[in-house]
């Protein structure tokens, strides 16, 4: 079986994220910049953040969320999916990771983030796919059922840890020729989607972790884009 390449891959996602962001924010004139659902984990500490930024804000519908986040950055409690009009055209760069999926409507979601965006702006996020196995499990159970089943297996997940929030998956795919027209028809002048494949949910269930693999590994070579795990989304207002 040929391997998938590194730079395809999840580990390869969650590893080079940040730097992702980080680019973006440097190609940035002292950009003002929101990260969408930071909660009580922002990317960013003090000493990780570029010299050129003019202001970060992190976000959360939350307020509770952002009590428990690092006291040095200015906070925004309000939904992403709610009225932002107040917030029209105030940032150069919009940022999220693992938050589209919890979103309960897609496409308000990027339409508001959207209007968040200086003309010219840049949205970035880090999202989960459909229809990668675990996610479409996610989804499909109730969510008290899969909630037991994620601390069952992954003891971080905790309340005090990393929570686990409903999942919708509401334009949460790879890359399709659809899904990039859908983000068109909101306004964003470029729209370009980074597919990578794998994921760590079944590693500690043996035959189930092989067949995955198996799945995964057929499904990169074959271009099927539906099946891989996780994307990069990058989408530019126009100027």
């Amino acid at each position: 079986m040929v391997k998938i390449p590194t730079e395809h891959t999840s580990h390869y996602a969650w590893r080079t994220y940040k730097d992702e962001v980080i680019k973006l924010i440097l190609s940035k004139d002292r950009p003002d910049i929101i990260e969408i659902g930071a909660g009580r984990s922002p990317l960013f500490t003090a000493v990780e953040l570029p010299e050129n930024v003019s202001c970060y804000t992190i976000n959360d519908l939350s307020q509770r969320e952002l009590d428990l986040a690092p006291g040095e950055w200015r906070t925004a409690c309000f939904d992403i999916c709610g009225d932002v009009e107040r917030l029209r055209s105030r940032y150069d760069v919009v940022f999220t990771r693992m938050l589209a999926e919890h979103v309960p409507d897609g496409y308000r979601f990027h339409s508001n983030v959207f209007s968040l965006l200086k003309p010219g702006g840049t949205a970035f996020h880090f999202i989960p796919t459909l229809y990668s196995p675990p996610f479409v499990i996610n989804k499909i159970l109730p969510e008290r059922l899969s909630g037991w089943i994620v601390r069952a297996f992954f003891e971080n997940r905790t309340e005090e840890g990393i929570p686990k929030f409903p999942a919708h998956y509401s334009m949460c795919y790879g890359k399709s020729a659809r899904l990039i027209e859908r983000y068109r028809s909101i306004g964003y002048a470029d729209a370009d989607i980074r597919t990578f494949y794998g994921h760590g949910y079944f590693l500690k269930i043996p035959v189930l972790r092989e067949l995955d693999r198996a799945l995964t590994n057929f499904a990169y070579h074959r271009g099927l884009t539906w099946l891989g795990s996780y994307a990069y989304v990058k989408l530019v207002k126009p100027g």
